[in-house]
């Protein structure tokens, strides 16, 4: 789908994932019974959300998928007697029933004509009904595959069809997870990179396409996201097979990534290597180990080639290619790649780490002799074995293919990429320390003057109160971080922190994501930040310290980290909400600009150089010269923004404009409410793709009221040039 639609072959979505409201306290789980999925109170909140978020053209032509023949026939009724116009289709309709509910949903006589079709069973695929402008979910994702079928029936493009709808009622179902790798065609099944997708939303989509979730629906998804099993052996059998059928013949670790399959670390982290999981799944396969390599490759395979650091992987190939390898020669394969050179202690850890001397599992695999890498003679011995060799090469190529797709040289630090995630024993490995003393660092540890400092951020309710320490973000450039308890500024731990050449900060949401966490980057302790102070319960001496990082977060993942915190999800059928409980910040009196652009005279340029604003209170996440305040006059907004409301706005809009709210410049123009050329609207574009890329046909400010005589701005390709976009919206300030 997404290459289509990078082929502009599809119209561009808009899609919208709400959380299903609970009913009489109860929340929608996979089999919440009819009574539930047809109550009034439900019924009312999909037609509220219906008229919420609208059609293209304000006439919709609509499908409503449903989980059940007698939900989908009960809804039908209960939308008619609210004056919609509306029929239930099943797999018990017949054809003629269903030719002719298409023909009225697609009539041009409104008289006659369809507004919604519920359906169950039917319309997955098959079906051409080019002018449907909206697509309603209302039953839980069981297959990717499936959903995207569905929400597909309305990407065909047709005259005066601008985009589609799709209006996703997210409940507390297990199969969340199914929805980001639908959407954004994943296949990976990595968790990772799919709460990646989440929290990076519409700038992972091609064009002008959105991807919004509520707050609540994020955290349902992070939740099944969290509880999902994704290395089932059932569904790693599946993927296996799949693609041996697809290439017709065995396929190895590199084919799943050239095919855009799954992630084939699952398989490692399934059977210790791939060889062992073929070996276990596929009676075809005649090849066999011995017990010494068999172990031998699991370990390369867990140990070495993880795409944790690149300098391994590509000294093993180059061995198995040539038998020898200069030092120059690495570091000029190195710094061609990747423009930077290993360090001395950076070379001699991958000789450790080769050889497992790092995790004490001392083999004779390598050496250094006249700065040339060479195998041991007992090593060549070993990989004449064919089979060995062949699986080897194997995971050294997938190491070296996931490292070079993450890699990204303005993120590199000495040996971490900011934001990547990494374990404790990772992060001792990249440090080049001897050994992995990860099952000691606990929250820190100081070692060859460098000290990585490692946070949930999130701590389990059931966490002993004496090691719940008061760890938080101030800003997404400030970390305010806790030593262990019973530590004094005279303790030598504390000493040895502050006289650390190198602080390294490493943050997770919570445990549920795992043991890996967050390299948020290097940071150096902020001047007279640091306290003595006592633990509330136990009065312990604890020290506070505030870090300044080298490098602010990116908002996308300092969103995701300090979010509501998630309970996991319920592993039987009782009916519990996914309680959200919010992160206590600290309260501060930092500032930002206040504009009043009601009458404005000047540009916005003239306002601030001329100082043309007052000054609010704001929390110190919001304290940067990114941000700013003003007050929003009228109604042509008020299902986001009520009238008269103070909201926060942030400078430099990045990725696609479409679906955000955006405060808009056009001196070409007048907005009654503003009594100005300033405006607050919804963004949206009509484009072209050309030769020289994508033109704007027209962009229409829309406005988003309950209100309806409010309606859009239509700027054409000539009135758009005097259009400047200052700001985007991000909250009504309570």
């Amino acid at each position: 789908m997404n290459k289509a639609m990078e082929e502009n072959m599809l119209i561009p979505f808009h899609y919208y994932g709400v959380t299903d409201l609970s009913v009489n306290d109860e929340i929608l789980e996979n089999e919440s019974d009819f009574r539930l999925l047809t109550s009034e109170e439900r019924v009312n909140k999909i037609i509220s959300k219906i008229d919420f978020y609208g059609s293209d053209n304000g006439l919709t032509r609509g499908l409503i998928f449903c989980s059940k023949k007698n939900e989908a026939k009960e809804l039908s009724d209960k939308f008619n007697q609210k004056g919609y116009k509306t029929i239930a289709l099943t797999g018990d309709s017949s054809e003629d029933e269903r030719t002719k509910a298409i023909e009225l949903l697609e009539s041009d006589d409104l008289s006659i004509k369809l507004d919604y079709i519920f359906t169950v069973d039917i319309f997955n695929e098959g079906i051409n009904i080019p002018k449907i402008n909206q697509v309603i979910m209302i039953r839980p994702t069981q297959s990717a595959i499936i959903f995207i079928q569905q929400f597909g029936r309305g990407l065909r493009k047709t005259e005066n069809k601008y985009y589609l709808t799709i209006i996703d009622f997210i409940g507390n179902y297990k199969n969340n997870y199914l929805i980001p790798i639908a959407l954004y065609g994943d296949t990976s099944f990595n968790k990772d990179k799919i709460r990646k997708l989440i929290s990076e939303g519409s700038s992972m989509i091609p064009g002008e396409s959105t991807i919004n979730f509520d707050e609540i629906t994020k955290e349902r998804i992070y939740a099944s996201i969290d509880s999902a099993k994704m290395q089932l052996l059932t569904d790693l059998k599946i993927d296996y097979n799949n693609l041996k059928s697809r290439i017709g013949r065995i396929p190895m670790m590199i084919d799943f990534v050239k095919n855009n399959s799954r992630d084939p670390f699952s398989f490692i982290e399934y059977s210790k290597s791939y060889f062992n999981f073929i070996n276990k799944v596929d009676k075809t396969f005649d090849k066999s180990l011995d017990k010494r390599l068999s172990e031998l490759l699991e370990l390369f395979s867990k140990e070495i080639n993880n795409a944790k650091r690149i300098e391994e992987s590509i000294i093993l190939k180059e061995l198995l290619n040539s038998n020898e390898l200069t030092i120059s020669k690495l570091n000029e394969l190195i710094f061609d790649k990747y423009q930077y050179r290993p360090s001395i202690e950076t070379i001699k850890s991958c000789i450790s780490n080769i050889n497992f001397s790092f995790i004490r599992k001392e083999e004779k695999v390598i050496f250094i002799e006249n700065n040339t890498f060479k195998f041991y003679d007992e090593f060549i011995k070993l990989i004449t074995n064919t089979t060995f060799r062949e699986f080897l090469f194997d995971s050294v190529n997938y190491s070296i293919h996931n490292f070079n797709k993450n890699f990204n040289k303005d993120y590199y630090r000495d040996g971490l990429l900011l934001f990547n995630k990494y374990s404790r024993k990772d992060v001792c490995r990249l440090l080049n320390w001897e050994n992995d003393v990860s099952s000691t660092v606990y929250g820190y540890r100081t070692r060859n003057e460098v000290t990585p400092c490692f946070v949930t951020y999130h701590k389990s309710d059931d966490i002993e109160n004496t090691i719940k320490y008061n760890d938080y973000f101030v800003t997404p450039s400030v970390f305010a971080w806790e030593s262990r308890s019973n530590r004094k500024l005279s303790s030598q731990e504390i000493k040895n922190v502050v006289a650390s050449k190198r602080i390294l900060l490493f943050v997770k949401k919570e445990d549920a994501e795992g043991t890996d966490f967050y390299f948020m980057g290097d940071a150096s302790i902020i001047k007279d930040s640091i306290q003595q102070a006592e633990m509330p319960d136990s009065g312990k001496p604890i020290i506070h310290f505030k870090f300044l990082l080298e490098q602010p977060v990116k908002d996308d993942l300092y969103n995701y980290i300090t979010a509501v915190k998630r309970q996991k999800l319920p592993q039987n059928n009782s009916k519990h909400e996914i309680k959200l409980i919010e992160k206590k910040e600290k309260t501060f009196q930092f500032t930002i600009p206040l504009y009043d652009f009601h009458a404005a005279a000047g540009n916005f340029s003239e306002m601030q150089d001329e100082k043309q604003y007052n000054l609010i209170p704001v929390q110190e996440r919001y304290a940067s010269d990114d941000y700013f305040a003003c007050r929003v006059i009228g109604d042509s907004m008020n299902k986001t923004i009520p009238n008269n409301s103070i909201c926060i706005f942030k400078k430099n809009v990045t990725g696609s404009r479409s679906g955000k709210i955006l405060l808009i410049e056009n001196r070409d123009s007048f907005d009654p409410d503003f009594n100005s050329a300033f405006t607050v609207k919804t963004y949206s574009s009509v484009k072209t793709i050309t030769e020289e890329g994508y033109r704007h046909d027209s962009i229409l400010l829309k406005p988003n009221s309950y209100d309806k005589s409010f309606k859009s701005i239509i700027l054409d390709e000539e009135s758009a040039k005097e259009m400047s976009v200052i700001s985007e919206f991000v909250k009504v300030l309570d």
